[in-house]
């Protein structure tokens, strides 16, 4: 550095004038500091990028812990409705019922849920007749809630009050249970003839439920919920750690029965800082650099006027190599400074443009209105010398931004230089955001409304189906057989409309990508067998004849079991509503290298070539009399189709009108031949 300064310092005149010195310097400072600048803003603008990136990954992860957590209350508080009902048609005499009642209840749950063991985030089915708990189902674990009176509670007496006197369903908690642990207490408030029995409550384990949506944080997100007892924002922070909510977090309202929890999230590591990542200390390292090489070029080059025509000459060749397009106008309007670039961009050569007015030049490639708004942004530029930006888009569709900056010339006047820059990919990326925020409003309030309608529906079937079977078992009485079929017809209907629900409620989650596979080594022969247990009764009492399979596939295939399942099951259950008493319907098994390949057959009506392209839409069903005599709601297809595309495989079928039908089901065997065709 000392060689240099030396050299600089000779090359100086020594009689230079100071004002020249002096504009020397400034001119070096300035350029130092719009490199410094620049470099500044790309690295911030690089760091924000990433951000927001990061903050979109937060946000999807905490709409999904959102939407599980929701989906896991409703299934449990759900409960409560059915008790409510027991109660109602008891009279409030639910002594003989109530352990049958509530241990049908909870086996129902853990069937619904698919579980086969018990469900651990249900800790207790709860009756408490005036406030006063009574009936606890399991007792064992629960014994030191038994006669707990919940209006002498110190600590939550006034709530329950509360709930008494809005009529409502309240979700307490968290809270300390008497029976030891943390949990969450759903109260239904039951009234019999406009007067308060008591209580019907569910009480669910938090711990579990928070394990189970992924609230533990077990990934890159770190969660926090506060609002007990359902009040929101202005509540306390029941669980995590309370700093999550002192970091701008993402924070989501969660619904629950008498008002909303808040959600909060964000990253483990904390949100990126700047400039602490490589990428924008790299960038403005290397705008450090090119500015003190600006500044040596400057020194350098204002040692003489030979030097400073050199610099000239350097600026004109670095704007005509700039892919950019660069003009410049002197104080009269006309070009003086016509690159390359903006020659290819108006098919103007440099000598026919210089002399001429820009919206001269220009108005082949621009419209009127864009011409308009170029012309009024330089004059303004060169009225108040200040700098100003345009925007205009070609006749080809370029979306071009124009920034004008005053340029001092000879005489005192202003003239303007513009350099444009293609801004088509940054107005189509805010376009993108913006549909991405839209789609993502979309899918919130299609999540909120698949929650409620899973609540408000199955809440009454869970009734109507439970206090059929009640009445069924001539609990209160015999029942003549024209009462004991309308029970019958009563209980089939629930569960069919039941079925069309859960249906409806498959089909959104498949198509919103939010359906997992648990997948496991399983006998695909077993799947079958299974399948056709379920499916053989209904067969039976056609008088169709079931076909079961007697080839084996050897080694075992990687699959979701229950899923398989209900796949099979939809296939067998057409098949057998679409095959007339005396036909039969049987399944067959075979493989070939990585897949396998499960047939379901029957000799029914069969279905004509040009409407077979019409069975896996959903909500149709192909006419004819005997489709139209049978149940559905045209879903089964179509839930089917997608479940199998969900493992990586595919269905088709084989089938004319009076020869029956051959649904076929392939599977690969292995989870790496399944990701690849889910992929595809």
């Amino acid at each position: 550095m000392a060689f240099l300064r030396k050299k600089v310092k000779m090359r100086v005149p020594i009689r230079r004038p100071v004002s020249r010195r002096l504009l020397t310097g400034l001119t070096a400072l300035a350029a130092i500091g719009f490199v410094i600048f620049g470099s500044v803003a790309v690295a911030y603008a690089e760091h924000s990028q990433y951000v927001a990136r990061v903050r979109a990954q937060v946000i999807s992860d905490a709409s999904e812990v959102r939407a599980e957590l929701e989906s896991a209350l409703a299934n449990r508080l759900v409960l409560a409705d059915a008790l409510a009902a027991l109660a109602a048609a008891h009279a409030g005499d639910v002594s003989p019922e109530f352990d049958g009642f509530a241990k049908g209840l909870a086996s129902s749950h853990r069937s619904y849920l698919g579980r086969s063991g018990s469900d651990p985030a249900l800790r207790s089915l709860q009756l408490a007749p005036d406030a006063v708990v009574t009936y606890v189902y399991p007792l064992e674990g629960n014994e030191e809630a038994m006669g707990h009176d919940l209006l002498a509670d110190p600590l939550r007496g006034a709530a329950v009050q509360r709930a008494i006197d809005e009529r409502r369903f309240v979700l307490a908690g968290p809270i300390s249970l008497l029976q030891g642990g943390l949990g969450l207490v759903g109260r239904n408030p039951i009234y019999l003839e406009d007067e308060f029995w008591g209580f019907a409550s569910v009480v669910i384990n938090f711990d579990v439920i928070a394990s189970e949506v992924g609230l533990n944080g077990s990934g890159d997100t770190l969660f926090a919920v506060r609002g007990q007892d359902g009040t929101g924002s202005d509540g306390e922070i029941f669980f995590g750690q309370p700093h999550v909510f002192d970091h701008d977090p993402v924070t989501l309202d969660v619904l629950v029965p008498n008002g909303t929890w808040e959600v909060a999230a964000h990253p483990v590591k904390g949100w990126p800082r700047f400039p602490t990542r490589a990428p924008s200390v790299l960038i403005m390292a290397g705008g450090l650099l090119m500015a003190a090489g600006i500044s040596m070029s400057i020194w350098r080059s204002a040692s003489s006027r030979e030097a400073l025509e050199v610099v000239s000459d350097d600026r004109k060749r670095l704007i005509d190599s700039t892919t950019s397009p660069v003009f410049a106008v002197d104080a009269r309007g006309s070009i003086t400074e016509w690159n390359p670039a903006t020659e290819d961009l108006s098919g103007i050569d440099r000598a026919l443009a210089l002399g001429r007015p820009p919206v001269e030049v220009l108005e082949k490639i621009l419209g009127p209105g864009d011409l308009m708004s170029l012309g009024e942004a330089l004059a303004q530029v060169a009225a108040e010398a200040a700098p100003r930006t345009a925007y205009v888009t070609t006749s080809n569709g370029v979306a071009l931004s124009f920034t004008m900056a005053p340029r001092p010339t000879r005489g005192g006047a202003t003239g303007v230089v513009c350099i444009g820059q293609d801004v088509t990919a940054r107005i189509e990326a805010e376009a993108m955001r913006a549909e991405n925020i839209a789609l993502e409003r979309s899918s919130r309030l299609k999540d909120e409304f698949l929650a409620g309608m899973s609540h408000e529906l199955r809440t009454p079937l869970n009734a109507v189906i439970g206090l059929s079977k009640v009445l069924g078992r001539e609990t209160f009485g015999t029942l003549t057989e024209k009462q004991g079929a309308y029970v019958e017809q009563i209980g089939r209907s629930g569960e069919h409309l039941l079925a069309l629900i859960n249906d409806i409620l498959d089909l959104a989650r498949l198509d919103a990508a939010q359906t997992e596979l648990e997948v496991g080594s399983v006998g695909i022969e077993d799947v079958v067998r299974e399948s056709l247990d379920l499916i053989g009764p209904m067969a039976h009492r056609r008088g169709l004849a079931v076909d079961a399979p007697e080839a084996s596939v050897g080694a075992p295939v990687v699959i979701d079991r229950r899923r398989v399942r209900q796949v099979l099951v939809n296939l067998l259950g057409n098949a057998v509503k679409f095959t007339e008493p005396g036909g039969a319907v049987g399944v067959e098994i075979d493989s070939a290298g990585h897949e396998v390949r499960v047939t379901v057959w029957d000799t029914g009506i069969g279905i004509p070539l040009d409407k077979q392209h019409l069975l896996f839409e959903p909500f149709l069903q192909l006419d004819g009399s005997l489709a139209r005599a049978s149940e559905g709601s045209g879903l089964g297809l179509a839930i089917a189709a997608k479940l199998v595309k969900l493992h990586g495989g595919e269905i088709s079928v084989e089938s004319s009108p009076g020869a029956g039908s051959r649904f076929t089901v392939t599977l690969p065997r292995e989870p790496a031949v399944m990701a690849a065709a889910a992929g595809s």
